[in-house]
Protein backbone atom coordinates (compact mmCIF):
# COMPACT_ATOMS: atom_id res chain seq x y z
CA UNK A 1 0.00 0.00 0.00
CA UNK A 2 1.20 3.03 -0.68
CA UNK A 3 0.28 6.66 1.93
CA UNK A 4 0.36 10.18 -0.06
CA UNK A 5 0.96 12.32 3.10
CA UNK A 6 0.38 15.90 3.26
CA UNK A 7 2.12 17.64 6.14
CA UNK A 8 3.24 21.55 7.28
CA UNK A 9 6.87 20.08 8.32
CA UNK A 10 8.63 17.10 8.55
CA UNK A 11 12.09 16.04 9.80
CA UNK A 12 14.64 17.95 10.10
CA UNK A 13 12.19 20.58 11.19
CA UNK A 14 12.02 21.32 15.05
CA UNK A 15 8.36 21.58 15.12
CA UNK A 16 5.34 20.17 17.46
CA UNK A 17 4.22 16.65 15.51
CA UNK A 18 7.85 16.09 13.65
CA UNK A 19 8.33 13.32 15.99
CA UNK A 20 4.85 11.47 15.87
CA UNK A 21 4.93 12.17 12.15
CA UNK A 22 8.80 10.38 11.59
CA UNK A 23 7.75 7.10 14.20
CA UNK A 24 4.41 7.12 11.83
CA UNK A 25 6.27 6.58 8.80
CA UNK A 26 8.62 4.46 10.10
CA UNK A 27 6.34 2.14 10.99
CA UNK A 28 4.64 2.08 8.21
CA UNK A 29 7.60 1.09 5.71
CA UNK A 30 8.34 -1.47 9.03
CA UNK A 31 5.05 -3.10 8.37
CA UNK A 32 5.72 -3.20 4.43
CA UNK A 33 3.91 -0.14 3.17
CA UNK A 34 5.19 2.78 1.08
CA UNK A 35 5.06 6.65 1.79
CA UNK A 36 5.14 9.32 -0.43
CA UNK A 37 5.15 13.07 1.99
CA UNK A 38 4.58 16.46 0.34
CA UNK A 39 5.88 19.19 2.73
CA UNK A 40 7.60 22.23 2.55
CA UNK A 41 11.20 22.96 2.96
CA UNK A 42 12.77 23.12 6.52
CA UNK A 43 12.22 26.51 7.64
CA UNK A 44 12.78 26.16 11.87
CA UNK A 45 16.67 24.86 11.11
CA UNK A 46 20.12 26.46 11.17
CA UNK A 47 21.18 27.95 7.65
CA UNK A 48 23.81 24.81 7.01
CA UNK A 49 20.54 22.63 7.20
CA UNK A 50 18.52 24.83 4.82
CA UNK A 51 21.23 25.09 2.73
CA UNK A 52 21.72 21.44 2.57
CA UNK A 53 17.79 20.37 1.77
CA UNK A 54 17.25 23.03 -0.71
CA UNK A 55 18.99 20.68 -3.05
CA UNK A 56 16.94 18.05 -2.12
CA UNK A 57 13.29 18.93 -3.75
CA UNK A 58 13.01 15.47 -4.27
CA UNK A 59 14.37 13.16 -1.76
CA UNK A 60 14.01 9.24 -1.66
CA UNK A 61 15.00 7.30 1.38
CA UNK A 62 14.91 4.19 3.24
CA UNK A 63 15.28 2.00 0.20
CA UNK A 64 13.08 3.71 -2.16
CA UNK A 65 10.31 3.19 0.80
CA UNK A 66 9.95 7.10 1.46
CA UNK A 67 9.56 9.97 -0.86
CA UNK A 68 9.90 13.14 0.34
CA UNK A 69 8.48 16.08 -2.49
CA UNK A 70 9.82 19.58 -1.15
CA UNK A 71 7.61 22.93 -1.72
CA UNK A 72 9.46 26.05 -1.57
CA UNK A 73 7.66 28.70 0.20
CA UNK A 74 9.41 31.99 -0.85
CA UNK A 75 7.82 33.79 2.32
CA UNK A 76 8.08 34.09 5.74
CA UNK A 77 5.19 34.65 8.79
CA UNK A 78 6.26 37.60 9.59
CA UNK A 79 2.44 39.29 9.97
CA UNK A 80 -0.76 37.65 9.40
CA UNK A 81 -1.07 39.04 6.00
CA UNK A 82 2.07 37.08 5.15
CA UNK A 83 1.21 33.71 7.08
CA UNK A 84 -2.09 33.77 4.37
CA UNK A 85 0.22 34.34 1.37
CA UNK A 86 2.23 31.67 2.20
CA UNK A 87 -0.75 29.22 3.00
CA UNK A 88 -1.64 29.61 -0.19
CA UNK A 89 1.81 29.15 -1.84
CA UNK A 90 1.70 25.75 -0.09
CA UNK A 91 -1.35 24.92 -1.11
CA UNK A 92 -1.08 24.82 -4.63
CA UNK A 93 2.06 23.59 -3.92
CA UNK A 94 0.80 20.50 -2.37
CA UNK A 95 -2.04 20.59 -4.80
CA UNK A 96 0.14 20.60 -7.67
CA UNK A 97 2.40 18.03 -6.38
CA UNK A 98 -0.98 16.21 -5.31
CA UNK A 99 -2.30 15.62 -8.38
CA UNK A 100 1.43 14.42 -9.63
CA UNK A 101 1.41 11.87 -7.20
CA UNK A 102 1.39 8.44 -9.36
CA UNK A 103 -1.12 5.81 -7.87
CA UNK A 104 -1.42 6.35 -4.08
CA UNK A 105 -3.74 4.35 -1.93
CA UNK A 106 -4.86 5.87 0.80
CA UNK A 107 -4.58 9.79 1.80
CA UNK A 108 -3.56 11.40 5.26
CA UNK A 109 -4.08 15.15 5.71
CA UNK A 110 -3.89 17.09 9.02
CA UNK A 111 -5.60 19.88 10.84
CA UNK A 112 -2.93 22.82 10.38
CA UNK A 113 -3.17 24.85 8.70
CA UNK A 114 -6.41 23.97 8.30
CA UNK A 115 -6.67 24.01 4.00
CA UNK A 116 -4.51 20.70 4.05
CA UNK A 117 -7.82 18.29 5.35
CA UNK A 118 -10.18 20.22 2.39
CA UNK A 119 -6.97 19.85 0.18
CA UNK A 120 -6.83 16.02 0.56
CA UNK A 121 -10.83 14.99 0.18
CA UNK A 122 -9.90 16.93 -2.91
CA UNK A 123 -7.21 14.84 -3.78
CA UNK A 124 -9.04 11.38 -2.42
CA UNK A 125 -11.80 12.41 -4.66
CA UNK A 126 -10.03 13.22 -7.71
CA UNK A 127 -8.02 9.88 -7.13
CA UNK A 128 -10.86 7.78 -5.91
CA UNK A 129 -8.99 6.46 -2.51
CA UNK A 130 -9.89 6.68 0.84
CA UNK A 131 -8.69 10.05 2.82
CA UNK A 132 -8.10 9.88 6.54
CA UNK A 133 -8.03 12.89 8.76
CA UNK A 134 -5.42 13.02 11.33
CA UNK A 135 -6.96 16.23 13.83
CA UNK A 136 -4.28 17.50 16.11
CA UNK A 137 -6.56 20.61 17.40
CA UNK A 138 -9.81 21.99 16.41
CA UNK A 139 -8.36 25.69 14.70
CA UNK A 140 -11.66 27.65 14.96
CA UNK A 141 -11.87 27.11 18.33
CA UNK A 142 -8.57 28.96 19.19
CA UNK A 143 -9.37 31.39 16.66
CA UNK A 144 -10.25 34.15 19.05
CA UNK A 145 -7.31 33.62 21.44
CA UNK A 146 -5.22 34.97 18.21
CA UNK A 147 -4.23 38.33 18.80
CA UNK A 148 -2.58 38.30 15.50
CA UNK A 149 -5.61 38.05 13.36
CA UNK A 150 -6.94 42.00 13.47
CA UNK A 151 -9.96 43.28 15.25
CA UNK A 152 -13.43 41.21 16.29
CA UNK A 153 -15.24 41.53 13.02
CA UNK A 154 -12.11 39.83 11.15
CA UNK A 155 -11.46 37.31 13.89
CA UNK A 156 -15.16 36.32 13.52
CA UNK A 157 -14.83 36.01 9.62
CA UNK A 158 -12.10 34.01 9.75
CA UNK A 159 -13.56 31.85 12.67
CA UNK A 160 -16.42 30.74 10.35
CA UNK A 161 -14.61 30.08 7.53
CA UNK A 162 -11.92 27.50 8.84
CA UNK A 163 -14.78 26.06 11.12
CA UNK A 164 -16.38 25.60 7.41
CA UNK A 165 -13.23 24.07 6.46
CA UNK A 166 -13.26 21.91 9.07
CA UNK A 167 -16.72 20.96 8.84
CA UNK A 168 -16.16 19.86 5.15
CA UNK A 169 -13.02 18.03 6.00
CA UNK A 170 -15.01 15.48 8.40
CA UNK A 171 -17.47 15.41 6.60
CA UNK A 172 -15.99 14.37 3.33
CA UNK A 173 -13.13 12.59 4.82
CA UNK A 174 -13.62 8.59 4.65
CA UNK A 175 -12.35 8.42 8.31
CA UNK A 176 -11.51 11.60 11.45
CA UNK A 177 -8.60 10.26 13.98
CA UNK A 178 -9.45 12.50 16.68
CA UNK A 179 -6.66 12.59 19.22
CA UNK A 180 -8.79 13.25 22.34
CA UNK A 181 -12.48 12.42 23.37
CA UNK A 182 -13.36 15.60 23.49
CA UNK A 183 -12.75 16.60 20.13
CA UNK A 184 -14.51 13.17 18.99
CA UNK A 185 -17.65 14.14 20.91
CA UNK A 186 -18.06 17.56 19.15
CA UNK A 187 -17.98 16.43 16.07
CA UNK A 188 -20.58 13.82 16.79
CA UNK A 189 -22.62 17.01 18.53
CA UNK A 190 -22.15 19.54 16.22
CA UNK A 191 -21.39 18.06 13.06
CA UNK A 192 -23.66 14.50 13.35
CA UNK A 193 -20.77 12.89 11.96
CA UNK A 194 -21.21 8.83 11.61
CA UNK A 195 -19.67 7.50 14.71
CA UNK A 196 -18.51 4.68 12.01
CA UNK A 197 -16.10 7.77 10.60
CA UNK A 198 -14.30 8.73 13.79
CA UNK A 199 -12.45 7.17 16.33
CA UNK A 200 -9.87 8.68 19.27
CA UNK A 201 -6.62 7.53 19.09
CA UNK A 202 -4.48 9.88 21.41
CA UNK A 203 -1.07 10.46 20.21
CA UNK A 204 1.72 8.30 21.05
CA UNK A 205 5.28 8.29 23.06
CA UNK A 206 8.35 6.18 22.28
CA UNK A 207 9.64 5.47 25.67
CA UNK A 208 12.85 4.30 23.61
CA UNK A 209 13.22 7.80 22.41
CA UNK A 210 12.68 9.85 25.47
CA UNK A 211 13.34 9.08 28.98
CA UNK A 212 15.01 9.77 32.03
CA UNK A 213 18.66 10.84 31.86
CA UNK A 214 20.06 11.46 35.53
CA UNK A 215 21.65 14.93 36.03
CA UNK A 216 25.42 13.22 35.76
CA UNK A 217 25.26 11.96 32.68
CA UNK A 218 23.14 15.02 31.30
CA UNK A 219 25.24 17.04 29.04
CA UNK A 220 22.80 19.87 29.03
CA UNK A 221 23.20 20.75 32.17
CA UNK A 222 27.32 21.43 31.45
CA UNK A 223 26.14 22.63 27.89
CA UNK A 224 24.03 25.66 29.22
CA UNK A 225 25.91 26.13 32.43
CA UNK A 226 23.21 24.85 34.77
CA UNK A 227 23.81 24.29 38.61
CA UNK A 228 22.95 21.02 38.90
CA UNK A 229 21.80 21.55 42.98
CA UNK A 230 19.28 23.26 41.76
CA UNK A 231 15.66 22.97 41.66
CA UNK A 232 14.25 23.25 38.50
CA UNK A 233 10.74 23.86 36.65
CA UNK A 234 10.16 23.38 33.04
CA UNK A 235 8.37 24.11 30.34
CA UNK A 236 9.08 22.32 26.75
CA UNK A 237 7.70 22.74 23.75
CA UNK A 238 5.60 25.70 21.44
CA UNK A 239 5.18 29.12 22.35
CA UNK A 240 2.14 29.66 20.81
CA UNK A 241 -1.06 31.21 21.48
CA UNK A 242 -3.04 28.69 23.44
CA UNK A 243 0.23 28.34 25.58
CA UNK A 244 -0.40 30.46 28.61
CA UNK A 245 3.51 31.10 29.42
CA UNK A 246 2.61 34.52 31.22
CA UNK A 247 1.12 32.29 34.00
CA UNK A 248 4.29 30.84 34.08
CA UNK A 249 6.58 33.34 34.78
CA UNK A 250 4.02 35.30 37.21
CA UNK A 251 4.26 32.23 39.15
CA UNK A 252 8.10 32.25 38.99
CA UNK A 253 8.03 35.71 39.91
CA UNK A 254 6.30 34.77 43.37
CA UNK A 255 9.08 32.36 43.83
CA UNK A 256 11.81 34.64 43.78
CA UNK A 257 12.37 34.36 47.18
CA UNK A 258 13.44 30.77 46.59
CA UNK A 259 16.79 31.26 45.12
CA UNK A 260 17.43 27.73 44.51
CA UNK A 261 14.69 27.39 42.33
CA UNK A 262 14.92 27.68 38.78
CA UNK A 263 12.43 28.13 35.94
CA UNK A 264 13.51 27.21 32.61
CA UNK A 265 11.35 27.67 28.93
CA UNK A 266 12.51 25.17 25.96
CA UNK A 267 10.96 26.59 22.92
CA UNK A 268 10.00 28.28 19.65
CA UNK A 269 6.49 29.81 18.45
CA UNK A 270 4.63 32.74 17.39
CA UNK A 271 4.63 34.78 20.69
CA UNK A 272 8.44 34.40 22.02
CA UNK A 273 9.32 37.52 21.76
CA UNK A 274 6.01 38.35 23.32
CA UNK A 275 7.12 36.12 26.44
CA UNK A 276 10.56 37.68 26.72
CA UNK A 277 9.24 41.09 27.00
CA UNK A 278 6.66 39.70 29.50
CA UNK A 279 9.62 38.48 31.50
CA UNK A 280 11.67 41.55 31.44
CA UNK A 281 8.56 43.65 32.73
CA UNK A 282 8.62 41.22 35.44
CA UNK A 283 12.07 41.31 36.09
CA UNK A 284 11.87 37.53 36.68
CA UNK A 285 15.64 36.97 36.83
CA UNK A 286 14.63 33.37 37.70
CA UNK A 287 13.26 32.26 34.23
CA UNK A 288 15.65 30.98 31.86
CA UNK A 289 14.89 31.00 27.90
CA UNK A 290 15.91 27.90 25.35
CA UNK A 291 15.38 27.12 21.60
CA UNK A 292 13.59 24.10 20.99
CA UNK A 293 16.29 21.08 21.59
CA UNK A 294 16.02 18.67 18.43
CA UNK A 295 14.53 15.31 18.46
CA UNK A 296 17.85 13.51 19.74
CA UNK A 297 18.33 15.79 22.88
CA UNK A 298 14.54 15.45 23.99
CA UNK A 299 15.24 13.23 26.78
CA UNK A 300 17.78 15.35 27.86
CA UNK A 301 15.90 18.65 28.29
CA UNK A 302 12.74 16.79 29.91
CA UNK A 303 15.11 15.10 32.45
CA UNK A 304 16.49 18.54 33.72
CA UNK A 305 13.07 19.34 35.08
CA UNK A 306 12.47 18.36 39.02
CA UNK A 307 8.69 19.13 37.76
CA UNK A 308 7.92 19.63 33.88
CA UNK A 309 5.52 22.54 33.34
CA UNK A 310 1.87 21.88 31.22
CA UNK A 311 0.34 24.98 30.45
CA UNK A 312 -2.98 26.98 28.69
CA UNK A 313 -5.19 29.54 28.14
CA UNK A 314 -8.72 28.38 30.04
CA UNK A 315 -10.75 27.06 27.01
CA UNK A 316 -8.02 25.22 26.05
CA UNK A 317 -9.32 21.57 26.10
CA UNK A 318 -11.74 22.32 23.09
CA UNK A 319 -9.40 23.12 20.66
CA UNK A 320 -6.16 21.10 21.57
CA UNK A 321 -4.71 18.63 23.72
CA UNK A 322 -0.97 18.97 25.04
CA UNK A 323 0.43 15.82 23.85
CA UNK A 324 4.29 17.25 25.29
CA UNK A 325 2.82 15.62 28.76
CA UNK A 326 3.31 11.98 27.38
CA UNK A 327 6.87 13.35 26.82
CA UNK A 328 6.95 14.15 30.77
CA UNK A 329 5.55 11.01 31.79
CA UNK A 330 8.08 9.43 29.60
CA UNK A 331 10.88 10.88 31.05
CA UNK A 332 9.63 10.20 34.99
CA UNK A 333 8.93 13.40 35.88
CA UNK A 334 6.13 15.13 37.43
CA UNK A 335 3.45 16.89 35.85
CA UNK A 336 1.77 20.17 36.89
CA UNK A 337 -0.58 20.95 34.85
CA UNK A 338 -2.34 24.73 34.90
CA UNK A 339 -5.00 23.28 32.21
CA UNK A 340 -8.86 23.24 32.30
CA UNK A 341 -10.06 21.12 35.37
CA UNK A 342 -12.62 19.58 33.48
CA UNK A 343 -9.99 18.25 30.75
CA UNK A 344 -9.09 14.68 29.81
CA UNK A 345 -5.70 15.53 30.82
CA UNK A 346 -6.37 16.64 34.44
CA UNK A 347 -8.24 13.31 34.86
CA UNK A 348 -5.50 11.11 33.64
CA UNK A 349 -3.00 13.52 35.87
CA UNK A 350 -5.17 12.56 39.00
CA UNK A 351 -6.30 9.58 38.71
CA UNK A 352 -2.98 8.25 37.87
CA UNK A 353 -1.09 10.22 40.47
CA UNK A 354 1.42 11.56 37.96
CA UNK A 355 1.41 15.00 39.14
CA UNK A 356 -0.67 18.02 40.48
CA UNK A 357 -3.32 19.82 38.11
CA UNK A 358 -4.65 23.22 38.85
CA UNK A 359 -6.88 25.84 37.31
CA UNK A 360 -5.69 28.01 34.43
CA UNK A 361 -4.39 31.32 34.38
CA UNK A 362 -3.99 31.03 38.34
CA UNK A 363 -0.37 31.94 39.17
CA UNK A 364 -1.04 31.34 42.51
CA UNK A 365 -2.24 27.88 42.01
CA UNK A 366 0.64 27.10 40.19
CA UNK A 367 3.23 28.32 42.63
CA UNK A 368 1.50 25.98 45.52
CA UNK A 369 1.40 23.67 43.25
CA UNK A 370 5.74 23.63 42.45
CA UNK A 371 5.81 24.39 46.37
CA UNK A 372 4.02 21.27 47.12
CA UNK A 373 6.60 18.67 45.46
CA UNK A 374 9.26 20.98 46.38
CA UNK A 375 9.02 20.47 49.90
CA UNK A 376 8.57 16.87 49.33
CA UNK A 377 10.95 15.76 47.36
CA UNK A 378 9.49 11.35 47.30
CA UNK A 379 6.96 12.84 45.01
CA UNK A 380 9.12 13.59 42.38
CA UNK A 381 10.17 9.84 42.24
CA UNK A 382 7.11 8.89 43.23
CA UNK A 383 4.80 10.68 40.21
CA UNK A 384 7.35 10.50 37.90
CA UNK A 385 7.10 6.62 37.67
CA UNK A 386 3.25 6.44 37.74
CA UNK A 387 3.27 8.85 34.81
CA UNK A 388 5.78 6.25 33.05
CA UNK A 389 3.68 3.20 33.39
CA UNK A 390 0.74 5.35 32.13
CA UNK A 391 2.27 6.04 29.04
CA UNK A 392 3.78 2.28 28.82
CA UNK A 393 0.67 0.59 29.46
CA UNK A 394 -1.90 3.15 27.61
CA UNK A 395 0.16 4.87 24.92
CA UNK A 396 2.68 3.53 23.80
CA UNK A 397 4.33 3.77 20.20
CA UNK A 398 4.39 0.24 19.10
CA UNK A 399 0.41 -0.38 20.16
CA UNK A 400 -0.60 3.09 18.81
CA UNK A 401 0.63 2.92 15.64
CA UNK A 402 -0.37 -0.35 14.79
CA UNK A 403 -4.04 1.04 15.61
CA UNK A 404 -3.53 3.41 12.68
CA UNK A 405 -1.87 1.27 10.67
CA UNK A 406 -4.27 -1.37 10.85
CA UNK A 407 -7.20 1.52 10.12
CA UNK A 408 -5.43 2.25 7.06
CA UNK A 409 -5.36 -1.07 5.48
CA UNK A 410 -9.19 -1.86 6.58
CA UNK A 411 -9.81 1.24 4.93
CA UNK A 412 -7.62 -0.05 1.63
CA UNK A 413 -9.53 -3.30 1.72
CA UNK A 414 -13.24 -1.67 1.60
CA UNK A 415 -12.29 0.57 -0.85
CA UNK A 416 -10.64 -2.36 -3.23
CA UNK A 417 -13.74 -4.41 -2.59
CA UNK A 418 -16.12 -1.39 -3.60
CA UNK A 419 -14.67 -1.14 -6.91
CA UNK A 420 -15.33 -4.37 -7.97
Amino acid sequence: MKILMLRPNYFPEVAGGTRLAKDLVDDLIAAGHQVEMITPFPVKVDEKVKREYKAKKNEVAQDGSLAIRRIDVPIEEKSFPRRIVKALFVFLGMYRKGLASKNPDLIMTISMPPFIGPLGSILGKTKKVPVVYWEQDIISKSIKKDSKIGNWLLKTLMKKVIRTLETFTVKTSTHTIAISNKFKNYHLQEDKLNPEKISTIYNWIDTSQVNYVKRENNELFQELGLDKDKFYVTYCGNIGYPHNLETFIEAAKKLESYPDIEFLIFGEGSRKEAIQRHREKLNAQNVKMYPLVPLDKASLAYSIGDISIVIGQAGTSENGFPSKTWSIMSAARPVVSSFDIDSELTNIIRDNEAGIAVPPEDSNALKEAILTIYHDRSLIDQMGRNGLNYVENNISREETTAEIIDLFETLHTQNKEGRK
